[in-house]
């Protein structure tokens, strides 16, 4: 896949968005004449002063230091363990999330726009990104040809490559979605095992330019490290029928 895998998601990806923001401003003489006659006031604002808020640096948001196991279809992945479950990484859902025959099993994902209150936001904040995340899902299904045919409504295409992953064959289709001025863009991999389809889907949202004034476009370069931090977490799916329930 190499570079003309990632050049095909940074062509695919909208751009960047903007948005007013209003200052008031409270005249000194009277934020002075407050601040001196109300002692109590002015300690207690010292006491709950924010403190600056840490970064996660680019290596500790994509570290794969947590491991999911799927003991019923025998499936593992790893992902980094400061994203959360669920698919609120960006405004458009994952698109197997809109199929009507696969069953979401898990997802994963980092919402690069709000950082958890209590802990340190991704350094991806102020940039167009919105997030990324990782889906998992399975169908009944009887052969690999099968598993194509569901697959082909999610990614709205019968076009596909193969890809090979774990010693398994899946068949690769790039997905996307846009509107309301966010876009989301991805690959959905799809294999068979046992009488199971298996889903994995990657994606990545964006804001579109000129929505924000105050948001900056990731570079191309950066973009295409998101794409490919995506892949190595794809790279290490596992499937075992044979260990099912063990």
């Amino acid at each position: 896949m190499g570079q003309v895998f990632i050049c095909r998601k940074i062509k695919a990806r909208f751009r960047s968005v903007t948005s007013e923001s209003i200052v008031r401003r409270i005249p000194l003489a009277v934020f002075l004449t407050f601040a001196i006659t109300s002692p109590a006031w002015s300690q207690a604002a010292q006491k709950t002063a924010p403190t600056p808020h840490k970064h996660l640096t680019v290596e500790q948001l994509w570290t794969l230091d947590a491991t999911y196991t799927d003991p019923k279809h025998g499936v593992t992945f790893r992902y980094p363990s400061v994203w959360a479950a669920g698919t609120g990484f960006a405004y458009h859902q994952p698109l197997l999330t809109t199929s009507r025959d696969a069953d979401i099993i898990a997802t994963y994902g980092y919402d690069a726009r709000n950082p958890p209150p209590d802990g340190p936001s991704s350094p991806y904040v102020g940039s167009d990104l919105e997030g990324f995340g990782f889906t998992y899902a399975t169908a009944a299904g009887a052969n690999q040809a099968q598993c194509e045919t569901m697959a082909e409504p999610v990614a709205d295409s019968k076009t596909h490559t193969s890809v090979l992953i774990g010693m398994r064959r899946f068949s690769s289709y790039e997905v996307g979605e846009g509107g309301m001025s966010q876009s989301t863009g991805g690959d959905l991999y799809v294999t068979f095992a046992e009488s199971t389809c298996y889903f994995f889907e990657t994606d990545s949202g964006w804001i579109a330019r000129g929505v924000f004034e105050d948001v900056k476009s990731l570079s191309n370069r950066d973009s295409a490290l998101i794409f490919a931090h995506l892949w190595e977490i794809m790279k290490t799916v596992r499937i075992s029928p044979s260990g099912r329930g063990q």
